[in-house]
């Protein structure tokens, strides 16, 4: 609230009340907050549990022991096979283009 309108009379009373509703008011949000962290962590845990879970019905490897589950996955490794392709015959770009042209 921005501001508001009392009695002169009143003014005492309503003071007062403000000053009651926004020590309660920073209460809750804090209570808000930490109800926040909480829900975090149990998701977080359940998760964690999840994959454990699945872990050992699918009989996954398990991972090693100073390896923590949060850590990036090692790269692949690339091989190079180019030589072993050979190059593409059939139906090309210029077939393409060609085809549509004369249509």
């Amino acid at each position: 609230m921005d501001g508001a309108v009392v009695l002169e009379k009143d003014a005492h009373l309503f003071e007062r009340q403000w000053e009651e509703f926004e020590k309660t008011r920073v209460d809750r949000e804090e209570n808000k907050r930490v109800g926040r962290i909480h829900e975090h962590w149990k998701k977080f845990i359940k998760g964690i549990l999840r994959l454990d879970y699945v872990r050992k019905k699918f009989k996954t490897e398990k991972p090693a022991e100073n390896n923590s589950i949060l850590e990036e996955p090692k790269p692949r490794e690339i091989i190079e096979n180019t030589g072993q392709i050979n190059p593409l015959t059939g139906f090309s770009l210029d077939d393409f283009i060609n085809n549509k042209s004369s249509n």
